[in-house]
């Protein structure tokens, strides 16, 4: 009897732990995944997701700088970073730059939207970040 309890607690574990394996790529390649056409975008639309897991939704009538703003307090220590990714959004969603950015401007993007989300997965706790850091 106690054999069985084991082995079904071990079944279980084993499938849940596939599960983890199988979930994961997943997830990581939709935080991850940059539109190198407007990486600006994607960004934003990332930093929202991201921002979510954090218990930060914004609301319909807030502004971008607003949404923004609000990630900040979290995380002060990235606010340049924060600004950089605002600006390009607004730059390319509002702006009069409608293509693709030049090959400086999406590597600041890219290493902006690296760093801020690094602090964001920090404040996730050590569960969330062993789970999906890699």
């Amino acid at each position: 009897m106690a054999v069985a309890v084991i082995g079904g607690i071990a079944a279980v574990l084993a499938l849940l732990y596939g599960l983890y394996w199988v979930i994961r790529p997943f997830y990581k390649r939709q935080l991850w995944n940059v539109d190198r056409d407007n990486p600006a975008t994607s960004a934003y639309v990332s930093l929202q997701r991201l921002a979510a897991m954090n218990n930060l939704v914004p609301v319909p009538q807030q502004t971008p700088q607003e949404f923004v703003a609000q990630i900040a307090a979290i995380i002060p220590e990235q606010s340049q970073n924060l600004d950089l990714l605002l600006r390009a959004y607004q730059g390319r969603r509002f702006g009069p730059d409608k293509g693709k950015p030049g090959l400086y401007e999406e590597a600041e993007i890219l290493k902006a939207r690296v760093l801020v989300y690094g602090a964001m997965l920090q404040k996730r706790g050590r569960l969330h970040r062993f789970l999906w850091q890699s």
